[in-house]
């Protein structure tokens, strides 16, 4: 998933064999059968063509071959992204994660103010008392919500704390956007973009195994803005915007 806004960004930057790579990735995701990722990759796909501003004829051509791919797996995407709406059933939509596992661990967590604030520790969901006692509970290791996992891991200080983190982070990512107007600089925000919003239905904030691939990508759009600062602190050191992001 965090491979497709990249895989974009070189696609339209050098085409050639990057738009077999970004072809494959996006096939190898819709194969995932992960609501949650799809969605992710496809948020991620959009905010680079947001970030970008300027729609070139490469971003034309990629546009239509989305459109194509996704009216050639048609009959395989709609069953997958229709599955429960027949019947209006929320936990039916979200595959029984809303009444088996959401709503028990918020009622628990609300329940005992000691956990609500602080939270039961690393993989916490798993240590609760709905988790042990309901034999009706959703049998996974984690909340498929990552917001939520974090809220029963380290409470509701540290995911107060993290979401005011979380938007300032992404304000001024976005500000930087605009002043750098770099593909590959927006690539890599679009991949945190994608995390995000595929954070609603999985995935975890703490760094683990599962999420490895994301705080490298953090770690490079810091990088990235660092350049840009230094760049403008020495101008009169002759050095290039090329020369900065090399």
């Amino acid at each position: 998933m965090l491979g497709i806004p990249l895989a974009l960004s070189r696609s339209l930057s050098y085409g050639k064999g990057w738009y077999i790579v970004f072809g494959t990735i996006l096939i190898a995701l819709l194969f995932t059968q992960s609501r949650g990722a799809i969605l992710g990759g496809l948020a991620g796909v959009f905010a680079f063509f947001f970030f970008q501003r300027k729609i070139s004829i490469p971003m034309l051509l990629s546009i239509i071959f989305l459109g194509l791919l996704g009216y050639l797996l048609s009959d395989y995407i709609i069953p997958l992204f229709s599955r429960g709406l027949e019947s209006g059933n929320l936990s039916e939509i979200s595959s029984g994660r809303i009444d088996s596992m959401w709503i028990p661990l918020i009622e628990e967590l609300m329940a005992e103010p000691q956990k609500l604030l602080f939270g039961l520790g690393m993989f916490g969901m798993i240590m609760s008392d709905s988790y042990v006692t309901n034999f009706n509970f959703f049998q996974a290791t984690h909340a498929h919500n990552a917001y939520l996992n974090l809220l029963a891991d380290a409470g509701l200080i540290v995911l107060t704390l993290f979401l005011i983190l979380f938007y300032y982070s992404a304000k001024k990512a976005f500000k930087y956007s605009k002043k750098l107007n770099e593909p590959t600089y927006n690539a890599l925000f679009s991949c945190a973009v994608a995390y995000a919003v595929s954070a609603l239905t999985g995935r975890q904030w703490f760094p683990i195994v599962d999420n490895m691939l994301l705080y490298p990508v953090i770690a490079l759009l810091v990088a990235y803005v660092i350049c840009y600062r230094k760049l403008k602190r020495d101008t009169n050191s002759g050095l290039t915007k090329e020369a900065a992001f090399t």
